[in-house]
């Protein structure tokens, strides 16, 4: 089955000697976060670009059920920030768009600005009734190293 992806944290690097400590911590972080996340999809695509403009990705919006509390998502990279500061690594974006990403390609300006224009003028936006579970956090080490931390 394949998962969706949904990021919590930017990129960042670790020596490693520091990988077992910070997947300890932040295991130890999360176990207070005691609920599942229920998250719906928006029917919307956007495009967004990393912030060092070498990929862009084709996105669809996620926005947390109204059931649950609407800040979880919020609380959850919260916690995953008090672990990546203690680190030395940037916190996430203080404005986040929390969004799946269904495709990505190395950044072009041309195709981002008239792909964009495009999306923004042909769609009108809503809550699709289409569940995501989130059960826990997947966190991977480089390429090779996939680690999964389930919420208790």
């Amino acid at each position: 089955s394949q998962l969706l992806h949904i990021s919590l944290s930017k990129p960042f690097y670790l020596q490693k000697q520091s990988i077992s400590s910070f997947l300890k911590d932040l295991k130890q972080r999360v176990q207070c976060f005691r609920r599942t996340l229920k998250l719906y999809l928006v029917k919307k695509t956007e495009i967004l670009t990393n912030e060092d403009r070498t990929r862009s990705f084709l996105t669809v919006p996620v926005v947390p059920s109204l059931s649950t509390n609407g800040n979880a998502i919020q609380h959850l990279v919260a916690l995953v920030d008090e672990v990546l500061e203690k680190y030395g690594a940037s916190k996430y974006y203080s404005y986040a768009k929390f969004h799946v990403s269904i495709a990505s390609w190395t950044y072009d300006s041309w195709i981002v600005e008239n792909c964009q224009e495009y999306l923004s003028e042909e769609q009108q936006p809503e809550v699709l009734d289409f569940n995501l579970i989130v059960r826990g956090i997947h966190c991977d080490i480089g390429t090779v190293e996939k680690h999964y931390i389930p919420f208790e």
